[in-house]
């Protein structure tokens, strides 16, 4: 019997994942199992600082999403450590703003860490990404990059973006979620299951999953 992966995967990484399977569906047969950490896809339940600023976002022109999403820098690192220290009067408003962006729970958090947490996010991200999300955010759809009509007819052949297909990530999977991610709100109760699975367990912590 061939040698199967095992792949553990956060976040976008899991994104990726994803997508992958969709256009090379033969792959799932070398995985065993994924253990998927935060994934995200179908991100219309998306809560915080990025759904509010969706509408924005998505309809920016295409060349101003050629750039640098909040890029770490000296100076906001400077500013961190002078505001965000343990004890620091203004150690509050340092998590206001993390978790408008990740959701809150002061209780995961360790105030002596803070300004380390911080200064590896934001790391910078392309501004594109960013806009992709919001996309898929007012879309309610697991999809590709919206270019326009035109583009999208010269890039995917149709004139709306491409469809992820879940139905193609065929390996067993064990997925794991915090109840206050913003970006996967979705996969924490039993409300909203994520599409194109046929068996859920839901735990306080964690959801279990096998496709």
């Amino acid at each position: 019997m061939p040698l199967r992966l095992q792949i553990v995967g956060h976040s976008q990484g899991i994104t990726a994942l994803y997508v992958m399977l969709d256009q090379h569906p033969q792959l799932a047969d070398s995985i065993s199992l994924v253990s998927a950490m935060a994934p995200i896809a179908y991100n219309s339940h998306t809560q915080g600082l990025l759904s509010w600023q969706a509408k924005f976002l998505a309809f920016l022109p295409v060349w101003a999403t050629q750039s640098e999403f909040l890029p770490s820098s000296e100076a906001l690192n400077s500013i961190t450590s002078q505001t965000c220290q343990e004890n620091s009067p203004t150690q509050t408003t340092c998590y206001d703003f993390l978790f408008l962006v990740t959701g809150f729970d002061i209780e995961q958090q360790d105030k002596s860490n803070l300004v380390r947490q911080l200064q590896h996010f934001p790391a910078g991200t392309s501004a594109r990404t960013i806009v992709h999300f919001a996309q898929m955010i007012l879309a309610d759809k697991f999809q590709a990059f919206d270019w326009g009509e035109e583009e999208n007819m010269a890039r995917y052949n149709i004139s709306q973006p491409s469809q992820v297909d879940l139905g193609r990530a065929t390996p067993a999977m064990a997925i794991y979620v915090a109840q206050v991610i913003c970006m996967i709100r979705c996969y924490v109760t039993s409300e909203c299951p994520p599409p194109h699975y046929k068996s859920i367990t839901f735990g306080s912590k964690e959801v279990n999953a096998r496709c």
